[in-house]
């Protein structure tokens, strides 16, 4: 009798069970597979804004020491100046690839005089500190990265 029954196949309880098992795998590698997607989404975002921001800060080396502030459209007379992407010619195409690959996207150019003091006009200082901040939103959350060189 006993090898009749192992014969049969398997009991309704251990279907039901190696089927719950089988379940739970499934939606827990569903649950991997969504969180993974966002990783890469957010991954993908990064990588865009640190090119633009590495774009900005090649192209304000290209144009030389004065042409830092020059190519943003100031005079070099005050210590410290800030730009928008939005609103600055010269950076209108950066801020054409952040629109078209990140939401709400910006960047903001900020120029420091460093030496010989903080107060130093720009055109005279003999360095000067560049932050390029990007911003956007991802997933109604606000983002941002920031890439810092100092001119000299």
């Amino acid at each position: 009798m006993r090898r009749d029954r192992l014969a049969a196949g398997f009991t309704l309880a251990e279907t039901l069970l190696a089927l719950g098992l089988f379940a739970g795998a499934l939606l827990a590698i569903g649950g991997l597979t969504l969180h993974s997607r966002r990783l890469v989404a957010a991954g993908r975002a990064h990588t865009v804004a640190l090119a633009v921001a590495r774009g900005i800060v090649e192209d304000l080396s290209a144009g030389g020491f004065e042409g830092t502030w020059r190519l943003l459209g100031l005079d070099g007379s005050a210590a410290s100046a800030r730009v928008d992407s939005r609103s600055c010619a010269w950076a209108a195409p950066w801020q054409g690839t952040l629109e078209h690959a990140l939401a709400r996207a910006r960047a903001e150019i900020e120029l420091v005089a460093l030496a010989p003091a903080a107060t130093t006009p720009l055109r005279e200082a003999s360095a000067v500190r560049v932050v390029v901040t990007v911003s956007w939103l991802e997933r109604s959350r606000p983002r941002s990265l920031r890439l810092v060189m100092v001119r000299t």
